[in-house]
């Protein structure tokens, strides 16, 4: 957002303003959710550079480090939830080995329940995602809960911690944070040489030095040269995670330019694959975790960034699709006909255009929701009630980005078995 705005108002006296934040911003994740992790690179991603043998490098995690020494300090602990409704769960609700890992120590456990509030990814495996909704059902009871001072699963024997063991906040270099801050550093690097006049300065250098490796760590670790995509890297075992999310299409947001052309490609067959499949919007994940991130759930941030993702790789400098017939115009184009047809079930209409619905309910005269659901088909499920709509917001900005993106490219949505009323 910071980036966008001077890239709009080429504004200098706003990046020196702004500059102090990023990086305070960016020395938090660097202090409290990352780890050092030491690898050998595999031979499928050493084509163009010489072998470096063994590599240590910082890659970031969800939750944070408690056993750092800045984990004594209250900035370790940011958010406002917690899973302290699981330490129920973790009492009354044992499962077997095979289910769950048991937990290495009860700070780990902690430490993962801080960062909840992401994306269910991280929470679950193939053998989990069958059972797992009972379990995830008490995340919603969460934002009730105050931090605690102490930590609430000391108390608890390892068998009562076996429950919540396979949680891999911690143990997990997620795709999508670590791009982003690939994105921070390489932002941070050039406004400090924009704020030296456009000179290379000691600080510009080392943040770009950082954003390099930080993208080259993601290749190395989170790659798959066979499918072309990325995915979360579980640390201790050394292995992808077993659950793919559309999250991890950001690396191709945030560096596409740089990955083989073969990469994009590959890609965005994929991406397309999927968008034939969930022509209504595409979830985080394909499993039904009852999390409002996952299937049947859409939500339009994730729209928007495989929106950006596909068109980076559309726009690979080798690897191009022909304007208008791309995928990310095509996400572009369902994520807003999601919108219409919502807004227009709802009650939305045009004067002398598009006369309302006839099975609207309510009062409303239209209404944008937070999230959305997708049938089994794949096609948007539209809504008729408008009493909770969510967070709204972001649907509306994704919406205008839309339009103000892909206008020449956009068509008239069509809704799903419902007749407009022209």
């Amino acid at each position: 957002m910071v980036n966008d705005y001077y890239q709009a108002t080429k504004d200098l006296l706003f990046v020196a303003e702004a500059l102090p934040l990023l990086v305070k911003e960016h020395e938090f994740w660097d202090m409290y959710r990352s780890v050092n992790i030491t690898y050998t690179p595999n031979s499928a991603t050493l084509s163009k550079r010489q072998n470096p043998g063994v590599v240590t490098s910082k890659v970031s995690t969800l939750g944070p480090d408690l056993f750092s020494t800045a984990s004594s300090t209250s900035s370790a602990f940011t958010r406002p939830e917690n899973f302290l409704a699981d330490t129920a769960t973790a009492k009354t609700k044992l499962a077997s080995p095979q289910l769950f890992s048991t937990a290495q120590n009860s700070g780990s456990l902690y430490a993962a329940s801080e960062a909840g509030t992401m994306p269910s990814v991280q929470y679950a495996n193939r053998t989990t995602a069958e059972v797992g909704p009972s379990l995830f059902s008490t995340a919603n009871r969460r934002r009730s809960l105050d931090i605690p001072t102490t930590n609430p699963f000391a108390s608890f024997t390892r068998d009562q911690l076996l429950v919540l063991g396979s949680i891999g906040i911690n143990d997990t270099a997620a795709v999508n944070i670590n791009s982003i801050l690939y994105q921070a550093e390489s932002i941070i690097a050039n406004f400090y040489q924009l704020a030296a006049y456009g000179n290379n300065t000691h600080e510009s250098i080392a943040y770009s030095r950082l954003a390099n490796r930080r993208r080259q760590t993601l290749i190395d670790l989170a790659y798959n040269p066979q499918t072309g995509l990325f995915a979360d890297y579980h640390i201790s075992t050394g292995q992808h995670a077993d659950i793919w999310s559309i999250n991890s299409l950001w690396s191709f947001w945030a560096f596409s330019d740089t990955l083989p052309a073969e990469s994009a490609h590959s890609a965005l067959e994929s991406l397309s694959e999927l968008h034939d499949k969930f022509p209504g919007g595409l979830p985080n994940t394909f499993y039904n975790t009852t999390l409002l991130w996952d299937w049947p759930n859409v939500q339009s941030p994730l729209q928007h960034m495989a929106i950006q993702s596909a068109a980076k790789a559309e726009n690979h400098p080798i690897y191009r699709k022909r304007s208008g017939s791309g995928v990310a115009a095509g996400i572009a184009q369902s994520t807003l006909g999601a919108a219409f047809c919502n807004w227009y079930t709802t009650g939305g209409s045009i004067d002398g255009v598009l006369n309302s619905y006839d099975h609207a309910t309510g009062s409303s005269a239209g209404a944008s929701f937070g999230s959305y659901a997708i049938g089994a088909d794949g096609n948007i499920i539209t809504s008729t009630d408008s009493s909770d709509p969510g967070d709204y917001a972001w649907s509306n900005a994704v919406t205008l980005w839309i339009f103000d993106q892909y206008k020449s490219q956009l068509q008239i949505p069509t809704c799903p078995n419902i007749k407009l009323n022209i």
